[in-house]
């Protein structure tokens, strides 16, 4: 853990007046939690609650014991850094008695009394899981449990937090509560916590293990959740009970991994929507231009906090989010920022400083740096760091053969005001053995297995579009949309159209009667959420005088670069516009763009767009990108949540094609969208896909103003062909059929357009979209037609 450096005399002042500890929030600077990455101009926060009185439990040094000597060495530098965990381990209990590590061992010139950090803790269980010998389960159970006794048992809360840290002589008081050594509850610290408790549950069950982790994620939820700026949630609490208003990369990585873990345990989609909050501020803390994440935010919670810039939050972003394309950037930059060989007064070894503005060579860091490494495929360079990490085991001051000492030299800066000793560490000995092991402690997988994307649930979409001011907020749309939820979508396309006069055009209106009002748009957001509905906002940009051009079309005539940044100027505006819209009403996905084909080659262009545009909306983006090979020509994919397509496939050249001949047509273009989904490890969703209910639908279905005779089984087919494809594949989330109209009263048997409203289509839609609902109606022997 990030423990503070404080001296012996420091440490004696600690055990005479702990209850100015209190005040001035000995934890506040010194855990991993707090690193945010702290602002330097930051004032303490107003506490959250009215403080209760503390109570501080700290150990006299004098029973601080001797470093952990290893007898005998093994010939194993992996089941030394064992060995050591376990003496460590072993130190003041041993068996099932309920106790936490001690996460610095003393040397003649570090002593930090008696402090188990919880990140410490979390991290070593996390490393005896990932070996997994029978007696490591066994003490990854006595750690779990210790953990849920210091939540249980808090002295002055029942909530669900956990604190920074406890007593590591004595976890229990003789009042039966947790000894608690730092007060405080850090938002990350929390979120290891939670991650270490998940894990043992994935593999050895046990209900307490997932009840305790839901309610510290509860806690983090209902306590650091933060809408300002780019959304995710706030550092925690000090050591003084003041809340922290800043908001770290780091700690929104670790609540992004707890809570998709948490998703993935309990299968309830709030956890879902909480962990991409999470992923969302971490993605728009990513520097295109620097090629880094920067720290995290200052006090106000929207401004970046450019300096320092940490190189955890360069390693956890790729070993949490994956995307070596992107992130594998911060992994180069931290290699040129911040390497250091030699270590200064350690000139045996080389490493990483913790930032741009620290300096010595940081292990636990350096530790960071092999796995990333490893995931990106580097493996001379991740090899010479582990065996760097094997001579400091054996040969660094202060060692003892087994453990990892956290720096060298002693009192490595981090730029954050606080340093490192020149001690052994249980945090920095875990991961190390991560390394060894080429093991991501985030995933609790090996460094080679492919990094989880987010996903959620399937989207069973619907496109929602009107072409004209007002009609959205009628009382016929709004029996529009009650007939549209009968059928079981859940997720609604909410189209509005902006426009530019021609191809050529470099500025762009959303002020001409054909575009919806912002307050149109608000009511149908309004109405939809009151149906339990939930809603992609999709601005299309269509052209207003130019008609023998269609969108896709778009800057292919620009004759300089000046055209194309003042085109980009315009539709950023555009966009952005429309991103605050849906921001301010809980809109919980948004589309950046639709079938631009001439513009979305620009990729530079894009990539910056949706770095703004993530800023201002919180949530999921994506593209939605046109079928005739737009979707695969595109090279920023790995900027957006999911891989968006129209899917306007053209099936078979036959007007009366059977089921199983639509079928077959699909299997091309599928297994392409399948391998697009794993190039960019995004997940596919049909942004668009429709038919019409006229004869040879299937051959262009992109046209909508084509003759034909009226063919209602042919669009019924269709529909069933594309469902019995793409339902139940994992890399596909979502179907936006077009169009459900605002007028109720359209459809029917005599409709030839695209709408499945009143007609076979819509039962065949029912049966994937509602089902329960739809088993009854084939009871009745109805096929739907009112």
């Amino acid at each position: 853990m990030r423990g503070l450096n404080l001296s012996k005399t420091q440490s004696l002042l600690i055990v005479l007046a702990a209850v100015i500890l209190i005040g001035i929030g000995l934890a506040g600077v010194g855990c991993r939690g707090n690193l945010q990455e702290m602002p330097q101009t930051a004032s303490k926060a107003t506490p959250f609650l009215s403080p209760p009185v503390l109570t501080l439990k700290v150990i006299p040094l004098s029973s601080s014991p001797a470093p952990a000597i290893i007898t005998p060495l093994s010939s194993s530098n992996e089941d030394n850094a064992y060995a050591h965990l376990y003496t460590v381990m072993d130190k003041y209990a041993s068996g099932n008695a309920l106790r936490l590590l001690d996460s610095y061992e003393l040397t003649p010139a570090w002593d930090d009394g008696d402090i188990a950090w919880v990140y410490d803790n979390a991290l070593v269980m996390l490393a005896l899981m990932t070996r997994g010998a029978a007696t490591d389960w066994e003490r990854a159970r006595v750690l779990a449990d210790s953990l849920v006794y210091a939540q249980n048992n808090d002295p002055d809360f029942a909530d669900g937090r956990v604190r920074d840290a406890y007593a590591a002589t004595s976890l229990i008081g003789t009042n039966g509560k947790a000894q608690i050594a730092s007060p405080g509850s850090a938002t990350g610290n929390m979120a290891w916590t939670m991650m270490a408790w998940l894990g043992y549950w994935k593999v050895k069950g046990g209900i307490p293990y997932l009840e305790v982790a839901t309610r510290l994620g509860q806690w983090i939820y209902d306590n650091t959740y933060d809408i300002r700026g780019a959304g995710g949630y706030t550092g925690g609490y000090s050591s003084s009970l003041g809340k922290y208003q800043w908001k770290a990369t780091e700690h929104n990585i670790d609540v992004y991994v707890a809570f998709m873990k948490l998703y993935e345990a309990t299968g309830d989609p709030v956890w879902f929507d909480r962990a991409r909050h999470a992923r969302n501020f971490v993605q728009a803390m990513w520097n295109e231009a620097g090629g880094y994440f920067w720290t995290g935010t200052t006090n106000d919670g929207a401004a970046i906090n450019p300096s320092p810039i940490p190189e955890d939050a360069q390693s956890w972003g790729l070993m949490a989010l994956g995307e070596k394309d992107t992130y594998g950037a911060g992994i180069t930059w931290a290699e040129s920022s911040l390497s250091i060989n030699p270590c200064s007064s350690c000139t045996s070894y080389h490493g990483f400083k913790f930032s741009d503005v620290g300096d010595g060579c940081w292990f636990e860091g350096t530790a960071h740096m092999a796995i990333a490494f490893q995931i990106k495929g580097e493996t001379a360079k991740a090899d010479d760091i582990v065996g760097v990490l094997r001579n400091v085991q054996t040969s660094a001051s202060n060692n003892n053969g087994a453990g990892i000492v956290a720096a060298c030299p002693d009192g490595a800066e981090t730029g954050y005001g606080w340093s490192y000793p020149n001690a052994l560490h249980i945090g920095a000995t875990a991961w190390y053995l991560f390394a060894e092991r080429r093991y991501n402690p985030f995933w609790q997988i090996g460094t080679g297995e492919t990094i989880p994307s987010i996903s959620g649930e399937f989207q069973k979409g619907m496109n929602y579009a009107t072409w004209w001011q007002g009609q959205y907020a009628t009382p016929s749309a709004d029996q529009s949309l009650d007939n549209l939820n009968a059928v079981g979508a859940r997720w609604l396309g909410l189209v509005v159209t902006g426009y530019q006069e021609t191809i050529t055009s470099t500025v762009i209106t959303y002020a001409l009667p054909r575009t919806p009002t912002d307050n149109d748009l608000v009511h149908v957001i309004t109405q939809a959420h009151g149906r339990g509905m939930r809603v992609m906002l999709k601005p299309h940009l269509d052209l207003n005088n130019d008609p023998m051009h269609w969108r896709g079309q778009i800057g292919t005539e620009f004759a300089s670069e000046a055209e194309w940044q003042a085109w980009f100027a315009s539709y950023r505006a555009f966009i952005n516009h429309y991103a605050a819209l849906a921001q301010a009403n809980g809109v919980e996905q948004f589309a950046v763009g639709t079938e631009l084909v001439g513009a979305s080659g620009r990729a530079a262009d894009w990539r910056r767009m949706i770095s703004e545009t993530r800023r201002i909306f919180t949530g999921p983006v994506t593209y939605a990108s046109n079928h005739s090979g737009e979707e695969s020509s595109i090279q920023w994919w790995d900027a957006v949540d999911y891989i968006g397509v129209d899917a306007y496939y053209p099936l078979t050249n036959k007007n009366d094609p059977t089921l199983a001949e639509l079928k077959a047509a699909w299997i091309t273009p599928m297994l392409a969208l399948e391998n697009l989904s794993k190039q960019y490890n995004r997940p596919v969703i049909f942004t668009e896909i429709g038919y019409r209910s006229v004869d040879g639908a299937n051959q262009r279905p992109w046209e909508w103003q084509s003759g034909g005779a009226m063919d209602l089984q042919e669009q019924a087919d269709c529909y069933r062909a594309a469902l019995e494809t793409f339902w139940g594949k994992p890399w596909f989330k979502g179907i936006y059929w077009w169009y459900w109209s605002t007028d109720p009263d359209q459809g029917g048997p005599e409709d030839m357009d695209y709408t499945p409203h009143n007609k076979p289509a819509e039962m065949i839609l029912r049966s994937y979209y509602h089902p329960l609902q739809y088993l009854p109606i084939i009871l009745k022997g109805s096929i739907g037609m009112k």
